[in-house]
């Protein structure tokens, strides 16, 4: 390419060389998924064009444009590539013998992926009648052919695709530049460059001071004088291999009512999209208590009654939708729950099974309303199903546990799902159960001294020892709250 001033602004109607049925040594690929189509240039592919030939490419020179394809797309199907050649005003019949290739990655740092020559056989030379004339270039193979050709990520995301004059008609004396009126060209868009880094030109030398660089530049990187104007008027048509999948499938979940639930899915596919349904419903996101309604993964922190029922996820993508079998939430116990954590004070030992009761009253008040008794599981939590007795309202709530100082709490907002995170932090060393931490503790103490008393063993190790007393000392004059 000796410079780029020899170009033409024109105006062509098109028409279309299409290659089919290609066989040679490509790679199996069984059914198409969905399309996608990419290019850098603004031109009208289809009908009439108006842009720009490059009028100095010579024989053996090329023009190709790199596409960024989504990782998850990869492996894809070649459908179809196409480039725009035009002539301006040419004085004869022009016959261009043409190749079409593409690599995976950039010219500069991927793979020669594929190439294909006209023969005027399978591929047909371009053939440009006098005068300004425009034709398509697509080439494609067979759809119903076995055989395809497949495109790897080689670590870059990109695919480039290119074409080359092999021969013009009417091909120059280097270091001239090509007769515009005899030979067909390369046409680049009018509107300018969109992707400077993405379009490129593979040079020959010919031995001009004023040529591009031999090899292969990206329009970035050419001098001023010899990069053109737009960009490459390339399109390039894939398909994924990947169809959307899902490998795992939501479990159905039981939980308290009050209790946490969560569903997960694992997909597979190209910009994977999620969408949780409850029935037909799409479940929306509630702040504080519904999240990940978009996601993976569809959490409750805390469930209500009309949580219940069977959910489906939906997963959109590049490449189709498909729905989750279903997954049913529901509920332990169909009465609400009240649920929080117990802190034993100085307890070596494990809570669970530990006997508890827990006393609502109301706000201030002096009187039982209601008492539900349990056991703490292995770390301390508890759930227990919320008293009939109690309304939605607020509500002073106490703690009895055994040897522990009750515990309250002054005020807890009960309602129709019950109550959560009711946490207790009561003070041990009351043995003998009169809400006080005093000398009558130590005296009961010592005298279970070596025993295994379950009221005087207050640091649960299974043995009224030294420890015990001192978790009596230090909590001495304590009284229940």
């Amino acid at each position: 390419m000796e410079h780029s001033l020899a170009v033409r602004r024109l105006t062509v109607y098109m028409r279309s060389v299409i290659s089919l049925a290609l066989l040679g040594a490509l790679s199996s690929f069984a059914a198409a998924q969905c399309t996608t189509v990419v290019t850098h240039s603004g031109a009208n592919f289809q009908s009439n064009f108006t842009g720009y030939a490059e009028a100095g490419l010579v024989d053996g020179e090329a023009a190709a444009a790199s596409f960024v394809i989504p990782a998850s797309a990869f492996p894809i199907k070649l459908n179809l590539t196409e480039m725009i050649f035009a002539t301006s005003n040419a004085t004869v019949l022009t016959t261009t013998v043409w190749e079409v290739f593409g690599y995976e990655g950039t010219p500069t740092n991927g793979t020669l992926a594929f190439s294909y020559a006209a023969d005027d056989i399978m591929l047909p030379y371009l053939r440009l009648g006098p005068g300004t004339q425009g034709t398509n270039i697509q080439f494609s193979v067979d759809p119903g052919d076995p055989e395809q050709i497949i495109l790897q990520n080689n670590g870059s995301n990109t695919v480039t695709i290119g074409y080359r004059v092999l021969q013009h008609n009417n091909p120059p004396t280097p270091p001239n530049a090509p007769d515009s009126n005899t030979n067909a060209f390369p046409t680049i868009d009018s509107n300018g460059i969109s992707q400077i880094s993405r379009n490129w030109l593979y040079a020959v030398d010919v031995g001009s001071p004023l040529q591009a660089p031999p090899g292969w530049s990206n329009f970035q990187s050419l001098p001023f004088w010899v990069r053109p104007s737009g960009d490459w008027n390339i399109r390039f048509t894939y398909e994924s291999t990947n169809p959307v999948s899902i490998t795992d499938d939501p479990d159905s979940v039981s939980v308290a009512l009050g209790q946490p639930a969560t569903f997960s899915v694992v997909a597979q596919g190209a910009n994977l999209q999620y969408q949780w349904y409850q029935g037909a419903t799409p479940v929306q996101n509630v702040s504080g208590r519904i999240f990940g309604a978009q996601t993976p993964d569809l959490i409750f922190l805390t469930t209500q009654p009309q949580d219940a029922g069977n959910y489906t996820c939906v997963v959109s993508a590049t490449c189709g939708v498909v729905t989750s079998d279903p997954a049913t939430l529901s509920f332990s116990s169909g009465l609400p729950t009240i649920s929080g954590q117990v802190n034993l004070d100085d307890f070596v030992g494990a809570p669970g099974g530990r006997p508890f009761l827990l006393r609502f009253r109301n706000v201030g008040g002096t009187t039982d309303i209601a008492t539900v008794a349990g056991t703490l599981n292995p770390n301390g939590t508890y759930s227990v199903n919320k008293p009939g007795a109690l309304g939605n309202g607020n509500y002073q709530v106490n703690l009895d546990i055994q040897h522990w100082l009750r515990d309250k709490l002054a005020s807890v907002a009960v309602n129709s799902n019950g109550a959560t995170n009711v946490n207790f932090n009561p003070v041990n060393g009351d043995a003998d159960d009169s809400g006080e931490v005093d000398a009558a503790d130590i005296d009961a103490v010592i005298a279970d001294f070596g025993g295994s008393g379950v009221m005087t063993d207050m640091d649960g190790s299974l043995e009224v020892d030294a420890a015990d007393i001192d978790i009596v000392i230090a909590n001495f004059g304590s009284t229940d709250e």
